[in-house]
């Protein structure tokens, strides 16, 4: 049965190939073995054909669309899923009335020529001009995984990330977490506690056998009552492909036991698996369902682990084969894998089942539960910023890595004696940071997407930073990659969140002696969110002005703008001078031709071109600079960033033009 979900994945993954040869795949597997595979094959091909996309003709559209996701805020704007007449669409809303899975909307919009990937499958977009919501809500099983899912969330939120956490365990609900909290869970190997899984479900089946059990009903009834409860769950947690995973699993083993048929694990593994890509063989495009599937069939292998009967090492085993299943498409899918995942698992996962235990039992009604499921749930979160920090490695590091282990397998003459250098080497990479970090005199223009972030190295563990692009966990990540813990200065060159939104990450994550900045009079809503944070670490905040100085190793930092108050919160950005032994920096946040025709007499050999290469500059300002290197930071926009013009100019004027976009972090040696 394992073949029959190998060859089901394969064949759905074909999905997005032409029908005909899809088609023809299945009648090849009919016809040259009579075999359930074969069968199954067929099924699969048919199903591919019946769930095959389709698009909505563009154009004006009224009409009544149910939807297949909650309505989600997104960076631009309320978004959800729905289905139209049959058709899977994407709605992109305007503010308007609240609305969840299963309601029915009125949409008054237009379909758009454009389309949009779900799971790899193509579907229509559709502008959503006004919609109101009907009446008659969700019935059935759609109301009482909604009921479910909102008494979980209204009696476990409370504002904080952990209490958002444990709504992350009970229903797989993130919103309360920090894009930086979800980063470091990631990096640390953790997010899978987050997506709802297999234990989750054995978790919400002990708790609907338990009040089963009054019932008086015998073990056959019990799986029954499990089997109709299980979509419950389904619901209430949003069909989280890992929840799929494992309800479909559940159900085979619960209808087995009903049926009175035996099924060994990888039996239910095989036609848990094959029955959902039956229904819906769009699955197989899903990350999630992917990893889901791999990381059961690794826990499987580790538990089977035929070492010493320890339940350290076979709770370790059980964590290294859940990893090991999912590098390979953890490289494919995010190119590197957290080679210390097995660890940081092994920490978090007691903890993680203990405060779901304990949440699902204040949810309940016994509040107390609540608290010491949270002091779980934080140890969690430190846990994941701890391990954040750990290396993450590539197909070469991975191989490398696997291939040494195996080495020293064959080496150690006693397992005590291959423990301990496999401990030790834990250790180092615990402890050693791995990859390239910058050398004394260097400066890292960081892609962070359409946005500002600047760090530079004067040497002696001494950073500085000037502002943090749009994506706090972006960031981070970048810092993480060059072990930066500590920063000597952070500058926030104006108040916009393209330079600003990124450094709310860092409070609480990485050290910060001093925070410079010349704002007044602009406010912005996520500079003061930065600077409240600043303040309750107690973190100085201080307003510079030209002729302020720092020495920071080898590098001088210096002040040179703004000379006055601006009108626009691009002239009153801060602008500095990077200087080091062979060249200098230009640092000129997002100055304009206002401000400019104030800067005059400054010149540099490295010039970091103002406001994303926009044409607010002056022709004769940029010329004046007399850079012979440029980098132009940059993220995919709608602003026209950067303009031909600008850099033209620049080509003419003798420089070399770098854009983040393009080239990626990009960073020059002022030594």
């Amino acid at each position: 049965m394992a073949a029959v979900a190998l060859s089901g994945a394969v064949v759905t993954t074909a999905g997005v190939a032409p029908p005909a040869l899809v088609l023809m795949l299945a009648l090849v597997g009919m016809f040259t073995r009579a075999s359930l595979e074969s069968f199954v094959l067929a099924l699969m091909c048919v199903s591919v054909l019946v769930n095959g996309s389709v698009l909505l003709d563009p154009g004006p559209v009224s009409s009544e669309a149910m939807l297949t996701t909650d309505v989600i805020e997104g960076g631009y704007g309320p978004w959800a899923s729905a289905r139209i007449q049959g058709v899977d669409v994407f709605l992109d809303l305007p503010v308007g009335e609240h609305a969840a899975l299963g309601d029915m909307l009125h949409v008054e919009g237009t379909i758009s020529t454009n389309s949009r990937f779900d799971r790899g499958k193509p579907v229509s977009v559709i502008t959503v001009n006004s919609y109101s919501v009907s009446d008659n809500g969700p019935t059935g099983y759609v109301a009482i995984g909604n009921s479910v899912r909102s008494t979980v969330l209204e009696r476990l939120r409370d504002g904080s990330e952990v209490r958002g956490l444990l709504a992350g365990f009970l229903v797989g609900d993130t919103s309360d977490l920090s894009d930086v909290t979800q980063a470091e869970m990631k990096s640390a190997g953790l997010s899978h506690f987050v997506a709802v899984s297999g234990s989750n479900v054995a978790l919400y089946l002990g708790f609907v056998a338990a009040l089963a059990i009054p019932l008086g009903v015998n073990p056959k009834r019990r799986a029954a009552v499990g089997l109709v409860s299980l979509p419950i769950f389904v619901v209430a947690t949003r069909f989280e492909p890992s929840v799929l995973r494992a309800s479909a699993m559940a159900a085979t083993a619960l209808l087995g036991r009903v049926t009175g048929t035996a099924l060994e694990t990888w039996q239910t593994i095989g036609l848990g698996g094959t029955i959902l890509l039956l229904f819906d063989p769009w699955l197989a495009m899903s990350a999630g369902f992917q990893l889901s599937l791999a990381a059961t069939s690794g826990v499987v292998l580790g538990a089977r682990w035929p070492g010493p009967d320890s339940w350290l090492i076979r709770a370790f085993a059980v964590t290294a084969g859940a990893q090991l299943s999912v590098a390979p498409l953890l490289l494919l899918h995010f190119g590197s894998v957290p080679l210390m995942g097995p660890v940081s698992n092994l920490f978090a996962a007691p903890l993680v089942v203990g405060s779901t235990l304990l949440a699902t039992v204040g949810v309940l009604g016994v509040a107390p539960a609540l608290q010491p499921a949270s002091w779980m749930a934080e140890l969690v979160i430190q846990i994941a910023k701890t391990a954040a920090g750990w290396p993450q490695v590539g197909f070469i590091g991975l191989t490398v890595f696997l291939g040494v282990m195996t080495a020293l397998a064959r080496l150690a003459k006693h397992r005590r004696e291959y423990a301990a250098v496999i401990g030790a080497i834990v250790v180092v990479l615990m402890i050693v940071p791995l990859g390239r970090g910058l050398e004394a005199g260097e400066v890292a223009v960081l892609d962070v997407g359409q946005g500002d972030s600047i760090l530079f190295y004067g040497g002696a563990g001494q950073y500085g930073l000037v502002d943090g692009g749009p994506n706090p966990a972006v960031l981070m990540d970048h810092l993480s990659r060059y072990g930066v813990r500590n920063l000597a200065v952070v500058v926030v060159s104006h108040v916009h969140a393209d330079h600003v939104k990124g450094l709310t990450g860092l409070i609480g994550r990485v050290a910060i002696q001093e925070i410079w900045l010349n704002v007044d009079p602009h406010v912005a809503e996520a500079t003061n969110e930065f600077l409240m944070l600043a303040d309750s670490y107690g973190i100085p905040v201080r307003t510079v002005y030209p002729g302020d100085y720092l020495k920071l190793g080898i590098l001088n930092i210096e002040v040179v703008a703004p000379l006055r108050r601006y009108a626009s919160p691009n002239d009153q950005s801060v602008v500095l001078t990077v200087s080091g032994p062979g060249r200098d920096m230009l640092l000129s946040g997002d100055v304009e031709g206002f401000a400019q025709s104030d800067l005059v007499g400054l010149s540099a050999d490295v010039l970091k071109v103002p406001h994303h290469g926009a044409t607010t500059s002056s022709a004769e300002w940029l010329e004046s600079v007399g850079a012979e290197m440029a980098v132009i930071s940059v993220g995919e926009n709608d602003f026209g960033h950067p303009d031909d013009a600008v850099i033209e100019l620049l080509v003419d004027s003798g420089a070399t033009v770098f854009r983040t976009d393009q080239d990626g972090t990009v960073i020059f040696d002022l030594g």
